[in-house]
């Protein structure tokens, strides 16, 4: 079945849901009016009911995600430019079910389980469509090419060409190609006390775990709250082991090369992806559309997660404890895929798998009794280069 025609019936068993989601609908486009800018709000599709919301969700199932020079994402000096389709119309697609119209503190998109649930099948839904062949081809790669450089796709090219030997054949290949060699060299990789940027990626935040796994928690629709170690970790025998450590976060924006490796030496312990929801919280700033801090919403908690656990305690390259490495999906897609094999020796830097589209999130783990000065400075890190230094 359709996704759009399961939704058509979820909505039509239940009313309140209905009504609930085009009150959203209406308040999404009128906020946006208020505080977007016109070019945005001009490219951007409003559905105000059920039946144009539908018609939506239909067309945008099968969108292709592609970069343009239309106004909307134009900047009026060609060097402050900034490739940002894709991640309006991905922001846009939260923006519009996640309005609150009513006195209760939630919204549609978060007051519903079956909702979610829905929200997440079409993520699903989408996914699935950007692994097939109707999902990319010569045009959309140009698009990134001439519209997006900071998507740097250059460099996993040789004379124009993929680097791939077959080509990128779905959109989900190029969004997940890999480097030309040489280009995300490590640091200091015979030493484990100096921790390697386990992806292309921003620094979010550094919190100590207490004695029961907690970090600072979030309160998600007013009463579930998120900010446990072990849950972040769930399935994992490691699970308990953090408790007194450290948490470090990292976010990797969608034009970021969206492979992961090892932040240090060791022996892989675990290797394993826990399948959660797909959701995004999104606010409205400096007239544009812009997703929320994955660690300030608590929704890294319950997305889908792929955790990797790394015992250093006989690695030629030092003994730092269990290191565990949570990589974590955002928005309407970003599943995750590891590579790795528990019980084997794996060295700093090797690749150990990689996201599909979406935007994504990199949390590591130390445990007690390993100091841990992580470098918080706020500009991007690339594969290999220290984010932290353990003592």
């Amino acid at each position: 079945m359709a996704i759009g025609q399961r939704l058509r019936d979820l909505l039509d068993e239940d009313p309140d849901l209905a009504a609930g989601l085009e009150r959203s609908l209406v308040q999404a486009r009128q906020v946006a009016e208020q505080g977007l800018k016109d070019e945005l709000l001009a490219a951007l599709p409003w559905p105000q009911s059920v039946a144009e919301y539908i018609d939506y969700i239909d067309d945008f199932a099968r969108w292709v995600p592609r970069e343009s020079d239309s106004p909307a994402w134009r900047a009026q000096a060609p060097q402050h430019r900034y490739a940002q389709e894709v991640s309006d119309r991905l922001s846009h697609f939260f923006w519009i079910i996640d309005q609150k119209t009513d006195d209760r503190d939630t919204s549609v998109a978060y007051g519903s389980d079956t909702f979610r649930e829905w929200v997440t099948d079409f993520a699903r839904d989408w996914g699935s469509f950007l692994d097939t062949p109707e999902s990319f081809g010569p045009d959309v790669l140009k698009s990134f090419v001439d519209n997006a450089p900071e998507y740097h796709v250059g460099d996993s090219m040789i004379d124009g060409k993929p680097n791939a030997p077959s080509g990128w054949m779905t959109f989900n290949q190029f969004f997940a190609r890999e480097l030309n060699g040489g280009l995300r060299p490590v640091a200091e990789p015979g030493d484990n006390r100096s921790i390697s940027s386990p992806a292309d990626c921003m620094f979010q935040h550094r919190y100590g775990i207490d004695d029961a796994s907690n970090i600072p928690a979030t309160t998600i629709k007013g009463t579930h709250k998120y900010g446990n170690i072990e849950t972040l970790l769930t399935g994992s025998e490691y699970a308990a082991k953090f408790a007194g450590g450290t948490f470090a976060h990292y976010m990797l924006p969608t034009n970021a090369y969206h492979r992961f490796h090892l932040p240090v030496s060791g022996v892989v312990k675990e290797s394993f992806v826990t399948h959660g929801q797909a959701f995004m919280q999104v606010e409205l700033s400096d007239h544009g559309l812009k997703g929320q801090d994955n660690a300030e919403t608590g929704f890294e908690f319950f997305q889908t997660r792929g955790v990797v656990v790394i015992d250093t305690a006989e690695s030629p390259d030092g003994d730092i404890g269990t290191v565990a490495v949570v990589c974590v999906g955002m928005q309407n897609v970003a599943s995750v895929t590891l590579t790795c094999t528990p019980g084997k020796h794996m060295a700093k830097g090797d690749e150990f798998g990689y996201f599909t589209f979406g935007g994504s999130d990199i949390v590591l783990l130390f445990q007690q009794g390993v100091e841990v000065d992580v470098d918080t400075a706020e500009e991007t890190r690339l594969v290999g280069v220290p984010v932290a230094r353990c003592r």
